[in-house]
This record gives structure tokens, sequence and C-alpha cells, in this order.
């Protein structure tokens, strides 16, 4: 009984994505009262896509599709952070990627990254600190990550960088989502980490 509940839950929540993911839809941080931002966009069409899977229904790549082309028009204006994320989850979805990365790893590769500076542990590193070296960080490594589910290689020139990345977030110990990318590379985040 529990677990048709939940189900009832899921399917009434994506059918509201479902009225709200119309062509060229897409989402803001609070609604209409400020711009709309590829990453959440990204976020609400993965959603989507993910509650499909999990109540067996089929999802329409074709609206997925709009999703690229969303992408390709606004997602300049965001942190690259926002975009190596929006483009984790479109890969997870099955859409084409390797280009958008290439772009994003070009200008990943002239960011000079900081030191490791200490956090508040209550925030979020992707919200509070999307544009400062902590960010950069992640996006480093969600890159790599992004590499190596392709089946691609990390370019040469990016790979020191991406070496410090998983120094710098090895460091954040209490931030989840830099130890699941340290997990995910397969680093100990207890021993020195570099790149593969």
């Amino acid at each position: 009984q529990q677990t048709t509940r939940i189900r009832e839950i899921m399917l009434s929540n994506k059918m509201r994505l479902i009225a709200m993911v119309q062509p060229d839809a897409q989402f803001s941080w609070r609604g209409t009262r400020s711009a709309p931002s590829t990453m959440i966009t990204a976020y609400a069409y993965y959603a989507d896509w993910l509650a499909s899977r999990q109540l067996g229904l089929d999802y329409n790549m074709e609206t997925a599709q709009n999703l690229l082309a969303i992408y390709k028009k606004q997602a300049q204006q965001e942190p690259v952070l926002y975009r190596v994320l929006s483009m984790w989850w479109m890969n997870q979805m099955g859409l084409p990627v390797d280009t958008l990365l290439a772009g994003v790893d070009k200008e990943l590769a002239t960011i000079k990254l900081g030191e490791y500076t200490p956090q508040n542990p209550h925030e979020s590193m992707v919200f509070a600190y999307g544009n400062q070296s902590a960010g950069h960080a992640l996006a480093l490594g969600i890159s790599a990550q992004l590499h190596r589910e392709r089946g691609t290689r990390v370019p040469e020139e990016l790979k020191p960088a991406v070496a410090k990345a998983y120094d710098i977030l090895a460091q954040y110990t209490n931030q989840p989502v830099a130890q699941s990318l340290l997990i995910l590379a397969g680093k100990n985040t207890s021993e020195e980490v570099s790149a593969s």
C-alpha cells in the first residue's frame, strides 16, 4: 500500500512536469520572478526523464531535444559549473554532449584554480560557490567524469587542472557532492589524489 501511494505521488508530480515541459519551456530559480536558468531547466527535464523510467513509462526523446536547443541558446550566460552539470544530466538521458563538452573543456583550461578555501559546511558548493574556485574544481571533476562515461579522453592540457581539482575536492570532507565525485573517479579521499 505504501509503494502504491509513493507511485501515485510520483505520477502526480510527473503529470505536473509534463504540463510544464512544452517546446522551449524554461525554468528559473523562483518561478517567474527570476530569469530562466539552463541548469534548473536541465534538472527539470532530467527529473521528468528519471520519473518516467521509475514508473515504467515511455519517454518522448523528441521533447528532450528541446533541452539541447535551450542549452545552445542561453547556457553561455551561466557559470561553467552549471553548464557542465547540465551536460551530465543530458548525458544520463542519452543526449549527445561530446561537442558541448569539448567547448566547456576549452574554457576550463583557461581557468586558474585557486587554493582550497574552507567553506560554510551548511552551504551548497553548487549554489553558493558555483563561480568560485570550489565551483571550478567541481566543474573539472564533473568534466572528467563525463569523459569516463562517454569513453573519451580528458584533453592533455586539462589533466593538470583536473589533478589539482581532485586535491581540492578531497579537502571538502563535509560536502557530499565533492566526495561523490572522488568516489566515482575511484579516488581514496583519505589519500593524495591525482588525475588518471
